[in-house]
């Protein structure tokens, strides 16, 4: 085994490249054209020529890049991280999730339909949904999906978190929604904020029968008070002597 630490060889690694301008052009077109016609990639080509062509956006762009690499060891850290996933306003469950398979022969955007087909393709032993949403874009559709879900048996609770600012071009909060899923779905609304509440509807008694070993565990933490205790006998020892 290395008595090396995990990252005691991290300065020795090179900052991370920054491809071409020609090459990246060329890798974007080898990735469209078995997706298009012939027509269709002619006109794609022709835009990005368009693009690579000195004194057009392509050179522009690639220039500040170089830029930015120059003072940073990974260009691109910040980016992937803030953007490609923390900004990113797309349920991570579905879009960036290794073991869950949902039909693209069914696309919705509707996340009570979407949970239920999740439940009945997960197999899971307690099918009870609990839905972390700002209530956005929730409607008929979605009341329908949660009343199936109650007559099958499932409960749907819901979680509502709210935005720090209305994403764009998505469909604004709305809490009042998320009360009629979950009175729908005879389930528990909680706040993010509220976290008794939240223990509540997470560990509340599941609608349907579970094994022991799957029922959900919660604690209570008593460190402040068993500390307190702990220090009684401390202060015998600083009692005044006569």
């Amino acid at each position: 085994m290395s008595d090396e630490s995990t990252y005691s060889l991290y300065d020795q690694i090179p900052p991370l490249p920054v491809p071409t301008l020609e090459d990246t052009a060329q890798r974007y077109l080898a990735s469209v054209a078995p997706l298009v016609d012939s027509a269709t990639y002619a006109e794609v080509e022709a835009a990005m020529n368009a693009f690579t062509a000195p004194g057009g956006q392509g050179p522009r762009l690639q220039a500040a890049l170089e830029q930015r690499a120059a003072s940073s060891d990974n260009w691109l850290a910040e980016w992937w991280d803030d953007v490609a996933y923390l900004a990113y306003p797309e349920p991570v469950l579905i879009n960036s999730n290794w073991g869950i398979w949902c039909d693209p022969r069914q696309p919705t955007d509707d996340p009570a339909m979407r949970a239920a087909e999740i439940a009945a393709r997960g197999g899971g032993r307690r099918r009870d949904v609990v839905l972390l949403s700002d209530g956005g874009g929730i409607g008929a559709e979605a009341i329908h999906e949660a009343r199936l879900l109650r007559e099958s048996g499932a409960r749907v609770s819901a979680i509502f978190v709210p935005p720090v600012r209305e994403p764009y071009g998505m469909p604004p909060s709305q809490r009042d929604a998320l009360e009629r899923l979950v009175d729908t779905g005879d389930g528990e609304l909680a706040d993010a904020g509220d976290v008794r509440r939240l223990a509540t509807v997470l560990v509340a008694p599941p609608s349907a029968a579970v094994e022991r070993a799957f029922v959900a565990v919660t604690y209570d933490d008593h460190g402040r008070a068993i500390l307190v205790l702990a220090l009684i006998p401390m202060l015998l020892l600083f009692r005044r002597r006569g």
